[in-house]
């Protein structure tokens, strides 16, 4: 990956950052508490793509049609959630998202924690 002139490509920093991500323990099982913001129903794919915001930061969540496709109901904005997932990197972008995993799990803290 590196060469002796410690000069990078982009996709070769984008891939690395990934493995780290992918590798973090902490960071492949982790529960994030937000609101959700710039909800998009992906209907060709059947992927949910949101952000996640507090008062002081925000980050991009996506839910792959595996899991979303057994939702019982839709999120929307605003609502308040605590959600479990991994964090993982899309290196075509070289963007980090929250990739949601679990759905039961979510369907479940979603409805019993609208948090206010």
């Amino acid at each position: 990956m590196r060469n002796d002139n410690n000069v990078f490509s982009v996709s070769e920093i984008n891939e690395y950052i990934k493995l780290r991500l992918d590798s973090d323990p902490v960071l492949g099982n982790i529960w994030i508490r937000g609101e959700i913001s710039n909800f998009k129903n992906q209907y060709s794919t059947g992927h949910l793509y949101f952000s996640l915001k507090d008062s002081e930061g925000i980050i991009k969540a996506v839910m792959f049609r595996s899991y979303a496709q057994k939702l019982k109901f839709v999120p929307s904005d605003g609502d308040k959630v605590l959600l479990h997932g991994r964090i993982s990197s899309y290196t075509a972008r070289g963007e980090y998202q929250c990739s949601l995993t679990g759905r039961e799990r979510w369907r479940s803290r979603l409805k019993g924690l609208r948090l206010s």
